[in-house]
């Protein structure tokens, strides 16, 4: 930020050229780390730390809809239910993510839910890209299972 004085002489700040991409750059960058974290938190089963980074009132939608789970949440609790039904249903259950992709304020995950039913023993892995909007460093909001990357990407831009 550059400082200038202006017509009545009072001093105002004027971010140079630019600037705005370089912070939404930035922005970003924190979000896309942040996701990373939080799948690493996952991966551990620390639901508590976990969910620290959730907004208390995130809203989200599972395009493709589990069976036995609600489609969408509207609060930090009924996601956290959501979560707590799969870890009972699976051992290990987690995120595998190979692909971040930050739009906006939105961070795109591609990968696997992956586990091992505890009923059947069987290994499970399930595709999905799903989207983040990150706010004031928590998880506001949450699309899951779009069908590729691209939809998702398109799904969020501008919103």
């Amino acid at each position: 930020m550059t400082s200038t004085v202006g017509r009545e002489g009072t001093r105002r700040s004027v971010a140079p050229p630019g600037y705005a991409a370089i912070l939404a750059l930035e922005m970003s960058r924190e979000n896309v780390e942040l996701v990373k974290r939080l799948t690493e938190i996952g991966r551990a089963g620390d639901l508590d730390a976990y969910f620290e980074f959730v907004a208390d009132d995130v809203s989200g939608t599972d395009l493709r809809g589990a069976p036995d789970a609600p489609a969408a949440f509207h609060n930090k609790q009924e996601l956290r239910e959501i979560w707590e039904r799969f870890t009972a249903v699976f051992d290990g259950f987690t995120r595998e993510v190979d692909e971040y992709v930050a739009v906006g304020d939105w961070v795109i995950t591609v990968g696997r839910w992956v586990g091992t039913s505890r009923g059947t023993g069987v290994h499970v892995q399930e595709f999905g890209v799903n989207a983040a909007r990150i706010s004031d460093g928590k998880i506001a909001e949450a699309i899951f299972s779009f069908r590729d990357k691209q939809t998702a990407i398109e799904a969020v831009r501008g919103r």
